[in-house]
C-alpha cells in the first residue's frame, strides 16, 4: 500500500533556560506526508508487514519569544518519520482488528538562523496500537489507539542546555476510513504526541505536535 496525505499541524516547544521557560509556538502550518506498508498474510485473521510513513511542514515559521517578551519568527522545518513491523490481527468477518506497529521514530525541529529554539532531533523506539472498528458496513470504520516513544537520541545542541538525554513520549492517533474500492481508501487522520525531558532548570522540557490530514491510499 502507499499512501499520501495533506492536512495542517501544530507545534509547542517549552524550554527552560537560564531560569526562564522559553515558549516556542508555530501556530497552524501545512502538512504533507507519504506513507508504505508491505503486508504478508500469514493465515486468514493474521498479517504482519513493514511500515514506513514521512510527514514534513512547509511554510512553517516558529514564534520565539524572549526573555524581554518580544516575538520573533523563525523559518522552521519540523519532521517525523516512523518505520517498523505492523502486525493486524481480524477478530472476525465483520471488520473489527487490531493493529499495531513496534519500531523507530524520528521527531525533529530545524529552525534557520535561531536564537533560543535548538536544532534537534528525538529518536526512540516507537510502539503503537490500533483497534478498527466497522461502523455500520467493512468499507466504513474508525481507527483509534494511543502510541507512545522511548527517546534514546537527541540533538546535542538540547543537551548542551542542561537537557536530559532521555525521556519519553505519548499521544494517540485516529482515523476515519472510507474503503472506495479493493484498491483505493481515504481517511481524515489526526495524531497528537507529547514529550517530556527532565532538565537542569527544575522544570521540564516539552514537545508537542498535533497534525490533522487527508489521507489517499492505493494497495
Amino acid at each position: 500500500q502507499l499512501s499520501a496525505e495533506a492536512g495542517v499541524g501544530m507545534r509547542a516547544v517549552d524550554l527552560p533556560q537560564d531560569g526562564v521557560t522559553y515558549q516556542i509556538r508555530s501556530g497552524a502550518y501545512p502538512a504533507l506526508g507519504v506513507g508504505f506498508q508491505l503486508d504478508y498474510q500469514l493465515s486468514s485473521r493474521l498479517s504482519v508487514g513493514l511500515f514506513a510513513r514521512y510527514q514534513s511542514s512547509l511554510g512553517l515559521v516558529l514564534q520565539e519569544q524572549l526573555s524581554s517578551g518580544t516575538v520573533h519568527p523563525r523559518n522552521t522545518r519540523s519532521h517525523f518519520f516512523e518505520a517498523g513491523i505492523a502486525p493486524s490481527l481480524h477478530w472476525d468477518d465483520s471488520g473489527w482488528a487490531l493493529a499495531g506497529l513496534l519500531g523507530y521514530s524520528v521527531l525533529e525541529l530545524d529552525p534557520l538562523n535561531h536564537l533560543v529554539t535548538p536544532s534537534y532531533h528525538l529518536g526512540g523506539v516507537h510502539a503503537r496500537i490500533c483497534v478498527r472498528i466497522p461502523l455500520g458496513s467493512e468499507r466504513v470504520r474508525l481507527s483509534l489507539g494511543p502510541e507512545g516513544q522511548l527517546t534514546l537520541q537527541m540533538g546535542d545542541e538540547l543537551q548542551a542546555r542542561g537537557v536530559s538525554a532521555r525521556g519519553f513520549g505519548a499521544g494517540a492517533n485516529a482515523a476515519f476510513e472510507v474503503s472506495l474500492s479493493e484498491r483505493w481508501l481515504v481517511a481524515a487522520t489526526f495524531r497528537e504526541l507529547h514529550f517530556w525531558f527532565d532538565t537542569q532548570q527544575g522544570s521540564d522540557f516539552t514537545d508537542a505536535t498535533r497534525i490533522l490530514a487527508l489521507l489517499a491510499a492505493s494497495s
